[in-house]
């Protein structure tokens, strides 16, 4: 059961943490080309990480999507032997 939740656990990490890796890193490698050219609009850096999150979840939707299905499995599984069902 402990080890099950520990995979809950790095799951979370790891299908969050990567989306959001990648928002911060295009966010943070823009802010500074605005600083350095002196262009301070908003709206780019914001459709920037936008669209940097939408290929992040594109490429890694059906692998998230798998690691979350195997995990509900384990917990259906872990739920019906302790259920007796």
């Amino acid at each position: 059961m402990y080890a099950l939740l520990q995979n809950f656990f790095i799951a979370i990490l790891v299908l969050s943490g990567v989306p959001l890796l990648a928002s911060a890193l295009v966010g943070g490698v823009l802010t500074i080309f605005q600083a350095a050219t002196q262009l301070h609009e908003a709206t780019v850096v914001h459709i920037a990480r936008l669209i940097t999150l939408l290929i992040v979840l594109f490429l890694g939707g059906s692998w998230g999507l798998q690691q979350i299905t195997g995990l509900l499995q384990g917990s259906f599984m872990l739920a019906r032997a302790f259920g007796g069902g």
